[in-house]
């Protein structure tokens, strides 16, 4: 059984895959970008969009400061590029009709709270248009928000210090509408 597992625009893609590929069982995606949360960001893929981000940023590349503990694993310098295609990625993928052809079982995780500590990067209201328009039958989509995850990327130890809540409710979602059995390590 081909289950696939997302994070972000790692989400994108696996929703236009399942969309298009009957063989995928189930998809388990944290924080999915089904759109981002900048509205503004549509603005980039439109005439002078990328003058117009380099004058905001301020550079050819957008930076962030990582975690001494991310730094093995996190990019902290992304090509403005990368943002633009990204949004265009979204804009074509994203769409009611991809989303009424995925059927499979789905698991969605993200972060929010409330709206001054929430995930930054997708649209959460997004999240709601999505459990709308998919195709999966509603008692096999699981859509929960953590309260107590830190940022966008919640199912890392290093990004989110509460990271085994989203894995125990992962498991959960695995046993109780995959019916998965969990496989004892022997010793």
């Amino acid at each position: 059984k081909v289950i696939i597992m997302s994070t972000s625009t790692g989400g994108t893609y696996s929703t236009y895959l399942s969309a298009n590929d009957p063989d995928i069982f189930a998809q388990i995606i944290t924080s999915p970008n089904f759109d981002l949360a900048d509205n503004r960001s549509k603005l980039v893929t439109k005439p002078w969009g990328k003058q117009i981000l380099k004058q905001i940023i301020g550079s050819d590349y957008y930076e962030w400061e990582a975690s001494a503990a991310a730094k093995p694993y996190w990019n902290e310098k992304y090509h403005i590029d990368g943002l633009i295609c990204v949004r265009n990625l979204v804009n074509q993928t994203m769409t009611t009709e991809i989303w009424q052809k995925n059927t499979s079982p789905i698991f969605i995780g993200y972060y929010y709270k409330d709206e001054s500590h929430k995930d930054d990067i997708i649209s959460i209201p997004t999240i709601a248009e999505f459990q709308k328009h998919v195709g999966t039958p509603k008692d096999q989509i699981k859509v929960i928000a953590f309260d107590e995850a830190t940022g966008h990327v919640i199912g890392s130890s290093i990004m989110n210090k509460n990271w085994s809540i989203v894995q125990d409710s992962i498991f959960k979602f695995a046993e109780e509408v995959l019916a998965l059995k969990p496989i004892s390590k022997s010793k």
